[in-house]
């Protein structure tokens, strides 16, 4: 993945608008409408003969830039427009795709282009869901906690959060579709070329912006909700610091990390968010997993990285080993309990939880627990205890499936279970 200039393009195929806060996406042949707030990003495939056998009017290439383009304008939401023509283009050369900033307002882009290489065999899929990678692949998170001490040292500054997440990828599972052997997820790399265009690229913001002259990327300390913290620039050698490379990052599994592997698929994480917003100068951030970090209550921006509360779309973790509360109705896309935490939920309010729910023994063996006060109620696609414990003391809890090696416990209220997998379930 590189940036480089873009050749021009004379005809039009297909179009994208995309619009976020509140978004829709339609494929058109004529001007998009802008939206009043929000980022609107109006993409559009560029036909200049060079498509590939397999894709020879861009249909495949317009769908996966379709679904990066969704996933990136869900997280910065601050009202900006962004033109974005995209193409076919053969070798040479190494580069899986180039993306190039074209016209700017201050930090922003609002034209640039991205070439993808027909050289090279690429992994396509029709659909994505945030929440369902597993067929395919098997994502994993990368904490600052995980990393060497090496690591630490010389990709940040400051005083990281251990939780602070700096690689969210995953490895291609032994069932996934036959078609990812030997190539390379174009997910990936459509994710990785728009974080250049809407967060982290080469160019004038380079040049103006003295938060980057120290070769890093400062994250605001806001978002962080903690002290001030920097990501390294992408460098040979770190011991040096030759051949620097601004628009990328250090940590070889964030998104913007200069390469990547075959079968492999990369999605944006906390740090490739945070220093993409330094840099462009967003301020209205919406991370897609929430980490919840200081304080007691749920509902308090200031508990979590981000600084924003949950919602219907995140991937939720709560890990830090206090007891934390949820004291007005509350949701989840995914929620983990784990490391000793208590989640209260208080009474008379409900907890939804659009897909699963875990509860996890943490690695010490300490109990960790989901609480429903009386007149509480939570409802979940799938209820899974690994060693940890779910208490009902009064409230309901509503869900199709427990999978458990762990401790259910109805003191008082009630639990509908359509289908239940109950493995050395005790309480």
């Amino acid at each position: 993945m590189g940036e480089g200039s873009s050749r021009g393009i004379n005809r039009q195929s297909i179009r994208i608008v995309y619009v976020c806060l509140w978004f829709a996406l339609v494929l058109v042949a004529a001007p998009a409408v802008q939206s009043a707030y929000g980022l609107t990003i109006i993409a559009t495939f560029r036909d200049d003969g060079n498509a590939p056998a397999w894709d020879p009017d861009g249909a495949q290439l317009t769908a996966v830039m379709g679904m990066a383009i969704g996933y990136w304008a869900d997280i910065y939401e601050d009202e900006h427009t962004l033109d974005l023509d995209f193409r076919w283009e053969p070798g040479p050369g190494t580069a899986l795709a180039i993306a190039s900033a074209k016209e700017w307002d201050g930090d922003r882009v609002t034209h640039a282009h991205i070439a993808f290489n027909t050289s090279y065999t690429w992994f396509v899929e029709s659909s994505y869901d945030r929440f369902d990678d597993a067929d395919n692949f098997a994502m994993n998170q990368v904490l600052y906690r995980d990393l060497s001490a090496d690591q630490q040292t010389w990709w940040f500054d400051g005083a990281p959060h251990d939780r602070l997440e700096v690689g969210y990828y995953g490895l291609a599972t032994p069932t996934a579709d036959p078609n990812v052997t030997g190539a390379t997820d174009m997910l990936t790399v459509a994710m990785h070329e728009l974080g250049h265009v809407v967060g982290i690229p080469r160019g004038p913001a380079d040049d103006g912006d003295a938060g980057l002259l120290d070769n890093d990327f400062d994250m605001s300390t806001t978002l962080l909700n903690g002290p001030a913290t920097a990501v390294s620039a992408y460098m040979a050698d770190y011991v040096t610091d030759a051949n620097v490379e601004r628009g990328h990052l250090s940590p070889t599994e964030s998104l913007m990390f200069p390469s990547v592997s075959g079968e492999k698929r990369r999605r944006p994480s906390a740090i490739d968010i945070l220093a993409g917003a330094s840099t462009a100068g967003w301020t209205q951030v919406d991370l897609p997993r929430k980490e919840f970090i200081n304080g007691f209550v749920w509902h308090d921006p200031n508990g979590w990285i981000g600084d924003r509360v949950p919602d219907s779309e995140d991937i939720v973790y709560v890990r830090n080993g206090n007891a934390v509360y949820i004291t007005s109705d509350a949701v989840a896309g995914e929620l983990l309990v784990d490391e000793d935490s208590d989640l209260t939920v208080e009474t008379n309010v409900s907890l939804t939880v659009t897909h699963d729910t875990m509860v996890r023994l943490s690695p010490q063996g300490f109990s960790t627990t989901l609480y429903l006060d009386p007149g509480a109620t939570m409802t979940t696609e799938h209820l899974l205890l690994e060693g940890g414990v779910f208490q009902v003391d009064g409230g309901a809890l509503i869900v199709p499936q427990i999978t458990s090696d762990g401790l259910l416990r109805i003191n008082s209220g009630s639990v509908t279970v359509q289908q239940k997998e109950y493995v050395g379930l005790g309480g």
